[in-house]
């Protein structure tokens, strides 16, 4: 499955699904507003062990939009 790439009020947020075990979890990254090319993202916090790579897709997707929301658009590390 290609990595999932969405916007969410002006970031720009990749989930890449990654088998672990017998399951799957996700690496998920995101750039703040205007972040030139070649920049480098910065981290979600993403731990879960989900049993499909739809779902562990779908769960870093949730956990960026809550991330950012959460931190009032500007995360910290």
């Amino acid at each position: 499955m290609r990595p999932l790439e969405i916007e969410h009020k002006g970031w720009r947020i990749r989930v890449i699904a990654q088998p672990v075990g017998r399951g799957w979890t996700a690496l998920v990254e995101a750039w703040e507003p205007g972040a030139a090319e070649g920049t480098e993202p910065r981290l979600v916090p993403f731990s879960q062990q989900l049993p499909t790579e739809k779902a562990a897709q779908a769960a870093g997707r949730t956990a960026a939009l809550r991330w950012l929301d959460r931190a009032g658009e500007k995360p910290a590390n």
